[in-house]
């Protein structure tokens, strides 16, 4: 606040003031109303300027928070803006791709969370991991308008993905030979039969016994293991 007195030289002297970062400019002789009304708008501003300090301190405490948290926890966190683009990268994901945040910030970023939910993550200096990716879309106001971000939290699942198919491998030959096991004893069974049938027929033609009477059931014997042995 800075008083005046009326006359030429009070545009100078509001001049300045205003300058100086006078809150207000009072023409003298003072009126006390007037005066007790300036002070009340002063402490109303001493105020909301305190409130303002208070409010942003808090505000960046919180976005400290926030950042510390976001590197802390033990996954992948990736943010895209409206646009796209990567607008947050943290230190597990540094640590898993070796691609530093100041290389990744500013680029399209779609493409790296993918369109299932495990999808590859390239990896620097060639390769890739495997990740499961939790997706959340958040809409946010800003200044030009609305945006729609998206949050997305992985885990590494390349060795777990490597072990399931490792698993499910293992567990295909074992029903292909389970499979073969049972085909084999389906299969020796005709055979052995087959066999005996033909010791027979031998036998019987041994002995000069060569009559379609004895020939004949042998043989059909043997004609039904062949065709089941076929059907096999």
């Amino acid at each position: 606040m800075f008083g005046l007195h009326p006359g030429g030289a009070a545009v100078y002297g509001a001049m300045a003031a205003g300058r100086g970062g006078a809150f207000a400019l009072v023409l003298k002789p003072f009126v006390p109303t007037e005066m007790l009304e300036i002070a009340r708008r002063a402490l109303a501003q001493v105020e909301l300027a305190t409130d303002s300090e208070r409010l942003r301190g808090e505000l960046e405490r919180s976005e400290r928070r926030h950042r510390q948290v976001v590197e802390a926890v033990p996954a992948l966190v990736l943010a895209l803006d409206g646009s796209g683009r990567v607008a947050l990268w943290n230190r597990r994901l540094e640590e898993t791709t070796g691609f530093a945040r100041q290389e990744m910030i500013g680029q399209i970023g779609e493409p790296l969370l993918g369109a299932e939910t495990v999808s590859p993550l390239p990896v620097k200096g060639g390769g890739e991991k495997l990740v499961r990716w939790e997706k959340a879309r958040v809409i946010s106001v800003t200044p030009g308008g609305e945006e729609t971000w998206t949050y997305a939290v992985g885990v590494d699942v390349t060795v777990e993905q490597d072990m399931l198919r490792r698993t499910m491998r293992s567990e295909r030959l074992a029903a292909v030979g389970t499979m073969a096991a049972g085909l084999a004893h389906e299969v020796r069974n005709p055979l052995n039969s087959a066999l005996l049938q033909l010791q027979v027929l031998r036998r019987r033609l041994g002995r000069g016994d060569a009559t379609p009477e004895s020939i004949d059931p042998v043989a059909g014997l043997i004609e039904d293991e062949i065709r089941r042995l076929e059907r096999l």
